[in-house]
Order: structure tokens, then sequence, then C-alpha cells
């Protein structure tokens, strides 16, 4: 059963009318202009022990979708995901969000001059004993003459937990090994050394699926649980994600098919 609806927001409003679902709601949020560029978000508030999903769920689940058709005088929308926790039992690990979560956008006008027009349909699901998917329509109009206030603020805690890259200043180096004698594993070294909260998530293109799992030593193990049926010998590009106590990045990286 999907749940939906279609609430408007007038011009004063800095925030579209929540969408109530079973175990969640969802609204459009902004956070204000800043130099042309519109800082907006997608929130999504939980009910009791319920999680939503990262846009890799994991063993089951289904990764939010976003359509912003419909939209007037947008011209680029970028959705950025903050990084996930995992959760649930070996087997069954889920990636995702618990109690809330805010996707921040960047939103860039045709016209600066004039405001954007944001209509969204997103397609998500909550999951708490069950999963229940649900269905949002909603608009919201960016106005320059309204401040987002307390939003944007908001806003920003979300965008400051959106992984950086790994090349970047200050980010920790990894060194990625293939397993002597196994194709499909890879030891992942960090340095320096990520305290004992640290996680690392692997994500192929369709169709390859990584577990990965921090071993006791400090470093972090790899394996290739699934690939296509028609793939060939060679490993595609992995997006790797780790989450620290200082902050979570991300990089692109091949896998040392040697060993």
């Amino acid at each position: 059963m999907l749940f939906s609806g279609v609430p408007a927001a007038t011009a004063s409003e800095a925030a579209s009318a929540w969408i109530e679902a079973p175990l969640s709601k969802v609204r459009l949020i902004s956070g204000g202009l800043e130099k042309n560029t519109w800082q907006a978000g997608i929130e999504i508030s939980l009910k009791g022990k319920a999680h939503t999903y990262w846009r890799n769920p994991g063993d089951g689940g289904v990764p939010p979708t976003f359509d912003f058709s419909g939209s007037k005088n947008l011209k680029s929308y970028k959705v950025a995901f903050p990084a996930p926790e995992r959760s649930g039992d070996p087997g069954s690990q889920i990636f995702g969000y618990e109690s809330e979560v805010i996707f921040p956008l960047t939103i860039i006008a045709e016209d600066p001059e004039k405001p954007v027009l944001l209509n969204l349909h997103i397609n998500y699901a909550a999951c708490e004993n069950i999963c229940m998917p649900a269905e949002g329509k909603m608009t919201l109009e960016l106005d320059s003459r309204i401040d987002g206030g307390a939003l944007k603020a908001r806003i920003a805690d979300y965008q400051a937990q959106v992984p950086k890259p790994l090349e970047g200043p200050g980010a920790p180096s990894l060194k990625i090994s293939a397993v002597s004698g196994n194709e499909k594993q890879w030891r992942v070294e960090v340095m320096p050394v990520p305290g004992k909260d640290a996680d690392l998530f692997a994500e192929g293109p369709d169709g390859w699926f990584f577990d990965t799992k921090r071993q006791p030593n400090g470093t972090f193990e790899i394996v290739l649980a699934e690939k296509p049926a028609d793939a060939g010998p060679r490993l595609p590009a992995v997006t790797l994600t780790l989450t620290t106590a200082n902050g979570a990045f991300e990089s692109l990286r091949h896998l040392d098919a040697g060993p």
C-alpha cells in the first residue's frame, strides 16, 4: 500500500506540509539562497524504531528515489546522501538512518532573479517489524525573500555528514591489497588507524555486491559476494565510503586483483 498526498506551501513558508505515512513523514525544506545557489533539503522523520535506507540499502530494502520533473525555473539539482549507519544481523545488514534524515539539496535556478518552484515525487521505504513503502508528492517555492532560519542550520548539519573526498586535505589514506590465494577478498588498511566505531562500505555497479567487515587489528575486509553472470575477469571500480569519528570520506577505487 502506498501513502501519498499533494500539499502545497505558500510563498511565506520555508517548508512544505508534512506527508504522513504509518512509520514516517516527509517534507521539503528551504535553507535560503547563497551566491545564486539554493540550499534545501528532503526531510524524513521516522517513528518509533523505524529506519529508512541509504542509496545502497545493504542486504535488502529500497533506496529512495527523487523525481523533480514538473519543477519550474529549475536548471539543475543535486541530492546528497549523509553517511549511513550499519544495523541488523550478519546476512541481513541494513545501511541507512534511524530517527530522522535530511538529504541536502543544491539547487540552481534557470533565472536567478526569479523564485524556483520545486515539485518533488519521492518513493522510499520505512521499516520496523515490517517495511512500508511510501510515496509523497510535495511542492515548495524557493523565494529569496524567505530566510531558512533554523532550517538552514539543520540542513548544514546533515551536509556536514555527507562524505568528503578521500583525496582531500586531512583525509585518511587507504591501502588496498588482495588476500593471497583468494581472488574475491581484499584487505584495506587505513592510516591513521580509525577508532573502533569506524566503518567501511563498498558499492559496485549494477549486479556487483561487496560485503565489508572490520577486523580485530583495525583493518577492513572486502569480499566479493555476487557479480553478474556475464561479467568478465576484470573487476569494476568500487565506491568506498569510510565513516570515522572525524567525519566520513569517499573515493572511487579499483580493487587489486593480484596477490
